[in-house]
């Protein structure tokens, strides 16, 4: 379940990045506004998971509000510069938001994801 909301995300960020070379910005407010519902909704079925298998969630929502302010930050700073960047800025920006997102997985989830282990792989809280 939630490695399904991951790839729905790294797609929500791949179109991102095409909007990025495109320097589509209004393209880009609303594929940003789409990743911030896409994390409420993962942020909220990573809650529900924690809860059911006893996991202390209060450090991990520090964790996602500093993902929300990096992803809002970067769009805020794309937004402003009106697609005024260089071939290599926009591989900045991309790497940038990609790495902040796999940083979460990897290691703001993790301990999350090791108590997971030891239930069945497609466990869903109720």
């Amino acid at each position: 379940m939630i490695d399904s909301i991951h790839k729905e995300v790294f797609e929500i960020i791949n179109h991102i990045a095409r909007l990025i070379c495109n320097k589509d910005i209004p393209g880009l407010q609303e594929a940003f506004a789409l990743l911030e519902q896409s994390l409420a909704e993962y942020f909220a079925t990573e809650a529900k998971v924690a809860q059911a298998v006893g996991f202390d969630f209060d450090n991990h929502v520090l964790a996602h509000q500093a993902l929300l302010k990096d992803i809002r930050h970067k769009k805020t700073e794309l937004v402003e510069r009106n697609g005024l960047w260089s071939k290599s800025e926009e591989k900045i920006h991309i790497d940038s938001l990609r790495n902040c997102f796999i940083s979460h997985i990897k290691e703001d989830s993790n301990p999350l994801k090791i108590l997971l282990e030891t239930h069945y792989y497609d466990f869903k809280p109720d």
